[in-house]
């Protein structure tokens, strides 16, 4: 009994025999210069978004700082506004008095009544001022909404130095946005070396196996099983693509440049910014601690005493004493825009990253 045969065109027929299956693999093999090159655009993809990485953390960081120093100083400014407004209450039983004695007019005690309902207000601006550095924080630290924080305690003035030169280096050193630049620059440079890699053949290699069945015609086959090996390599014969490649790669290499002396530059002008700011801050704050303060304080114990007995009108009491809540105010603010300053200083620096440790 002869089998029938297969369906003209179902397999290869061969004189030793019927191909009964074919299987075969093939692995192309790049030059070697450019997998290193490739290994090199991967490393620098990586630390480039490890550095983004670190960009948002300093970003939340100093966020949550300058909204602090926002909300200190809205603490500070209810806090002192308060205790002016019991000294006003206090001017306004004198000069009531002396009005019922008829040592002054009437007006004394009605700008006094303006006084605390002006103080009212401010009391109101203050307040909303608070809720917005809280609200800002809390979507910040990601606490549930409407999360209540406490008042802030007494601000510890930071003395550390703030000298420009040391600060750039640190930023050179240590800023995200430098460091994610200069891994760009790194992988267009790799890149732009595995385009002009692009005139090296790349290699390939394969393996086939047959299997021969043994009902072949010729009375001489043995139907054994066919290996092969095969190896080939490109021809890398389309010049104009290459070329053009080779000319993208040079221009994003000279665009990732740019960029990163641009990012260079602007760290240089935000420190120096954030340097004049803080050292501006630093003599206002001494200025106001030293000076300013205990005079002004001075000024409206003497006018107190000077209205009581007659001497100055209630007009310029009330001068002297609105002046002292501005100063008083006014100090605060400086305290909480150093701390703003620090906070950007810290920011361009990278010293708020966890684990960083700081300058000598």
């Amino acid at each position: 009994y002869e089998p029938p045969p297969p369906p003209t065109g179902a397999m290869t027929e061969t004189a030793a025999g019927r191909v009964e299956t074919s299987v075969g693999v093939s692995q192309r093999l790049p030059f070697p210069s450019k997998l290193v090159e490739r290994g090199r655009i991967a490393e620098s993809e990586a630390e480039a978004a490890g550095a983004r990485y670190r960009t948002a953390v300093l970003d939340v960081v100093a966020g949550v700082r300058r909204a602090w120093a926002r909300l200190y100083f809205a603490d500070r400014a209810i806090e002192i506004t308060r205790e002016s407004r019991a000294l006003l209450r206090d001017l306004r039983r004198v000069a009531a008095s002396r009005y019922a004695a008829g040592e002054v007019p009437q007006q004394d005690v009605l700008r006094a009544q303006v006084e605390l309902a002006d103080l009212d207000g401010d009391l109101e601006r203050l307040a909303e001022r608070r809720a917005l550095a809280e609200a800002m924080i809390v979507r910040l630290i990601a606490a549930p909404p409407g999360t209540s924080l406490p008042v802030t305690g007494e601000l510890q003035v930071d003395d550390r130095s703030a000298e420009l030169a040391t600060l750039i280096d640190a930023a050179g050193r240590r800023n995200p946005d430098i460091a994610a630049h200069e891994a760009e620059v790194e992988g267009a440079g790799a890149a732009l070396r595995l385009a002009r890699l692009g005139w090296r053949p790349d290699f390939s290699v394969a393996a086939t196996y047959t299997a021969i069945g043994r009902d072949g015609l010729s009375p001489v086959s043995d139907g054994d099983d066919v290996v092969g090996l095969g190896l080939g390599f490109t021809l890398p014969i389309w010049g104009g693509r290459i070329r053009a490649a080779t000319a993208e790669a040079e221009h994003r290499l000279v665009s990732r440049r740019l960029a990163l002396e641009s990012v260079r530059d602007d760290t240089s002008f935000a420190l120096d910014g954030a340097v004049v700011a803080l050292k501006t801050q630093r003599r206002l704050a001494d200025l106001f601690r030293g000076v300013i303060l205990p005079e002004a304080s001075q000024t409206l114990a003497a006018t107190q005493v000077a209205y009581r007995a007659g001497a100055v009108d209630f007009l310029t009491l009330v001068e002297n004493w609105r002046r002292l809540l501005d100063l008083r105010i006014a100090y605060r603010k400086t305290l909480a825009d150093s701390q703003e300053a620090w906070a950007a200083l810290d920011r361009l620096t990278g010293r708020s990253l966890p684990g960083v440790e700081e300058d000598a």
